[in-house]
């Protein structure tokens, strides 16, 4: 299995290279929308892990503004430059890791914004709550999610 990892946080993304590497799960980190969009266009993998509250750049100009202040850059990069439509195998094997995931839901799942953030698709994808402290508590339960898919 290998897996996409995009988050913009240097030592949430150590901590999951830690984890990752003892269990031995191929993966590749990506510390920006940037570099995040370069691999995924060089190399097939078969999960992506993403946080949502990040540095928009690497975005289109005209899609920063559908971030919500960055809480949703990494639902954007998702459905914008990701997935190719609703039926998109990646979808079920995507992996919102983030401590924000309420406060996007409320934005996602707001009547005046289906149009926009495609609720439908989030619903597919699966929601890993991390904690805020130092040890990015919630590896564990990525680790399993992963596993099962």
């Amino acid at each position: 299995m290998s897996i996409l990892i995009l988050d913009d946080r240097a030592d949430t993304l150590r901590h999951i290279e830690a984890t990752f590497k003892r269990e031995r799960l191929q993966h590749k980190t990506c510390s920006n929308i940037y570099k995040a969009r370069t691999e995924w266009g060089t190399k097939n993998y078969n999960s992506i892990v993403t946080d949502l509250n990040m540095n928009p750049q690497g975005l289109e100009k005209r899609d920063i503004p559908l971030t919500a202040g960055a809480l949703l850059t990494g639902w954007i990069w998702l459905i914008k430059y990701v997935f190719d439509d609703e039926t998109s195998p990646i979808i079920g094997r995507t992996v919102i890791f983030s401590q924000y995931i309420l406060d996007a839901e409320k934005i996602i799942f707001n009547e005046d914004n289906k149009d926009i953030y495609k609720p439908e698709i989030f619903h597919k994808v699966k929601c890993v709550p991390k904690a805020r402290s130092a040890d990015i508590g919630g590896l564990s339960g990525l680790v399993d999610v992963l596993k099962k898919k």
